[in-house]
């Protein structure tokens, strides 16, 4: 029994450890485009995002400078974004008509031209509650919201953590130089920090099968003791999005293939 036992052990070990040989090799410059942002015509700005795909035995983030991007209206109306560097482009605010249909125009420095379909406004409902719940790991967070109107059904989420923490020793003297210490200033104190972290999964619900369009504590993240996130202060900012249904099928693709993928390289 344990010669069978060691044999089970030593394939499991062989098989983790067994290398990944990508069948795609894509030239780092020349990769597909990735296109991240959505038009918002609400208030505040459109955000989108250009970068390049990279083979796997050359990872690399390679962003796209030098296009050309607009929201384009049904009425003919052009509204050209704005480059920011680091392949971002933005346009500070979008006039909102719900008659109105909206498409995005992307032109690309190596002459190709993408376009997305006209498509409508999507009205998002406000959230009614972020909520949390304590457990012996750390504390669970959720999201719950409903639209009266029966009109959204696809759900999309993302999130901004922020939290308080203290170096190990305080620091109150510092070194100004020929051989000179002087005491911290209150205002230079660098024993209090403050950090950061925006979400990058995708969180995505639906109440399409439901009698009613609601969702009732969807869980938003888990944030554990072992992070050190809730020692002092802690806050989070959800934000909510309504999204299309084709919009949720092809995320709700991406996170299964997500799931489903394991590289061993």
């Amino acid at each position: 029994m344990k010669a069978i036992r060691w044999l089970l052990l030593l394939i499991i070990w062989v098989a983790c450890t067994q290398k990944y040989n990508a069948p795609y090799h894509i030239p780092v410059a020349n990769g597909p485009l990735v296109v991240e942002g959505f038009i918002n015509v609400g208030p505040g700005p459109t955000n989108i995002t250009l970068s390049r795909v990279t083979s796997l035995d050359s990872p690399a983030i390679i962003t796209q400078a030098g296009a050309l991007i607009s929201v384009e209206m049904q009425d003919g109306s052009i509204l050209p974004l704005s480059e920011l560097g680091n392949g971002q482009y933005a346009i500070s605010q979008i006039p909102v008509n719900p008659s109105e249909q909206y498409r995005l125009r992307i032109a690309t420095p190596d002459g190709k031209a993408y376009s997305s379909d006209f498509s409508s406004p999507i009205v998002t409902p406000p959230i009614d509650s972020v909520s949390w719940k304590l457990t012996p790991e750390g504390v669970n967070i959720y999201v719950s919201t409903h639209d009266i109107s029966n009109d959204t059904g696809y759900y999309r989420w993302q999130y901004e953590e922020t939290w308080e923490y203290t170096s190990g020793y305080p620091s109150g003297y510092e070194y100004v130089g020929g051989g000179t210490v002087i005491r911290r200033p209150d205002s230079d104190m660098i024993f209090k920090c403050w950090s950061s972290f925006i979400s990058s999964d995708i969180l995505i619900g639906t109440s399409a099968s439901l009698g009613s369009d609601m969702i009732y504590e969807f869980p938003i993240t888990s944030v554990l003791f072992s992070t050190q996130k809730l020692v002092l202060k802690y806050s989070i900012l959800v934000k909510q999005y309504e999204i299309s249904q084709d919009w949720f099928n092809w995320d709700e693709k991406i996170k299964k293939k997500y799931r489903a993928t394991r590289f061993y390289l």
